[in-house]
């Protein structure tokens, strides 16, 4: 850790990850809250697991299309981007049975960027 650079990049993404294991649990509350559904519950990783698992199918392409340092910064300004949608839209939508499928949906995006 004797790189400036590498030390800004390593705390970055243990932030970024720490609020992505915050916010999928946070999630995961409000959807047995809603539904009262463990299978509902259990849908949020589930997704998550697939959207990673989709992107990390054109990870490669990307990563030899465009640089690293703006493929970083893009994808954390695309996840909080999306995230402040899914804030917005839970706000509108309210605890309704048709928010947990915003929910799922702004999850997979999430997880895709």
């Amino acid at each position: 850790m004797k790189r400036k650079s590498f030390r800004y990049l390593w705390i970055g993404q243990a932030l970024a990850n720490s609020g992505d294991l915050f916010y999928i649990v946070g999630l995961m509350a409000i959807i047995y809250g809603i539904t009262g559904s463990a299978m509902l519950m259990a849908m949020i990783p589930f997704v998550t697991t697939m959207a990673r698992f989709i992107s990390g199918s054109f990870a490669p392409v990307l990563m030899d299309k465009y640089s690293l340092k703006s493929l970083l910064a893009s994808s954390q300004i695309g996840k909080t981007a999306v995230l402040f949608l899914l804030l917005m839209t839970y706000y509108v939508l309210g605890e309704q049975e048709v928010t947990v499928y915003a929910i799922l949906g702004f999850v997979f995006l999430i997880s895709l960027a």
